[in-house]
């Protein structure tokens, strides 16, 4: 071999060990560049990163020890004994924290919702029935639909003012109880007779009880040229309840006449 191609050979030698050693550190810089931005953006601190970095823990290790320290396990792998340990402690403290309760038949459910319907909503309504009675005799409508008006309305609050200015029982703007020769919306005789007079006419006026309601609540013009229901989430709840509350009223006055 001549000396010129040994010097060759040095020389190609010298400079792949230097390619080798700048690549090196390159893909090392290029690692802690890309794992540093990564633990960044998991929410780690410039300490937290140099420490993970310098001891070459992967994105996986991290993840994991990440994991168990958010279920309360320490970040080195726990030992089978102490797993089952820990498990069973939790597992006891969740049992006595939370004692079984027995559940009750069907026949003391029945008793306890009848017991609720007697002494919760037909009570609140008992100083108001006997100007219901007569505001639906004189109006043509139920007894049952004008207590479920004044339920959700106003939860049977005679004082009851609404963000938008709805007055009473049956919550009358002041507009409409003006139109009604309603002159003192907080008196439940006057509130109650004016309110069954509006509801009457929406009931005449649309002949479909979903729609009367609707227009009690948004405004008979508004149904009128929609004839629907409006897509209003308050106002299609509003129909809802009444229509369930009507249902419970109708079912506790039976009842309640059967037991007189």
């Amino acid at each position: 071999m001549s000396k010129s191609m040994l010097k060759f050979n040095i020389l190609r030698f010298v400079y792949s060990f230097f390619v080798f050693i700048f690549m090196l550190f390159y893909c090392e810089s290029a690692w802690a560049i890309s794992l540093r931005y990564k633990l960044a953006m998991l929410g780690y601190n410039d300490k937290e990163i140099t420490n993970i970095i310098s001891k070459k823990q992967t994105l996986k290790v991290i993840r994991l020890n990440y994991k168990r320290a958010m279920l309360g396990y320490p970040t080195a792998k726990p030992s089978p004994a102490s797993f089952f340990r820990e498990k069973e402690k939790r597992v006891y403290k969740k049992v006595i924290s939370t004692p079984p309760i027995p559940p009750k038949s069907f026949s003391s459910r029945q008793q306890d919702l009848s017991l609720y319907l007697k002494n919760g909503l037909l009570a609140e309504a008992r100083p108001y029935l006997a100007i219901i009675k007569d505001a639906a005799s004189k109006n043509e409508l139920f007894k049952s639909l004008i207590l479920a008006v004044i339920k959700v309305e106003s939860g049977f609050d005679s004082q009851a003012v609404s963000r938008k200015g709805a007055m009473g029982l049956m919550q009358l703007m002041p507009g409409t109880a003006s139109d009604l020769g309603v002159t003192n919306p907080f008196d439940p005789e006057q509130n109650i007779f004016g309110g069954a007079k509006y509801l009457s006419d929406c009931v005449k006026t649309f002949k479909d009880l979903r729609l009367a309601l609707a227009a009690y609540n948004a405004g008979p013009n508004r149904v009128a040229k929609l004839k629907r229901v409006p897509m209003i989430e308050e106002t299609q709840k509003y129909v809802k309840d009444i229509i369930y509350y009507q249902k419970l009223y109708d079912h506790l006055l039976v009842q309640n006449a059967s037991n007189t």
